[in-house]
């Protein structure tokens, strides 16, 4: 019962299982917007596709506006940021050779 359970949930929650928060917050040093795509640099330490807190997201996303709003103003005003990302290397859908999707940026 208990792994029909746990199988319906997977199904249910693909994502929940292999994507998080950065473990910390950072600063973005560097801002770009490349090919369809926004790039932000960070301090973030967490090891994203063999860098360190380098993230992507597709300008196609429904909230790619919103995110670079925020990475924006995060850069402006110096403030820090977390992101949610895959934490999975294999998961990672790297970029550039050292850039993770992120799917979420939160401000503080």
């Amino acid at each position: 019962m208990y792994k029909n359970l746990f199988v319906l949930m997977l199904l249910i929650f693909p994502g929940v299982s292999q994507a998080g928060w950065t473990k910390g917050w950072g600063k973005i040093t560097e801002i770009m917007s490349h090919d369809g795509k926004h790039i932000i640099y960070t301090t973030i330490e967490d090891k994203t596709c063999g860098g360190s807190g380098n993230f992507w997201w597709p300008t196609s996303d429904p909230d790619a506006k919103d995110m670079f709003a925020l990475a924006m103003a995060a850069f402006m005003g110096e403030k820090e940021v977390m992101l949610v990302h895959r934490e999975s290397v294999q998961d990672q859908e790297c970029q550039f050779g050292h850039i993770s999707k992120a799917t979420h940026i939160r401000i503080r």
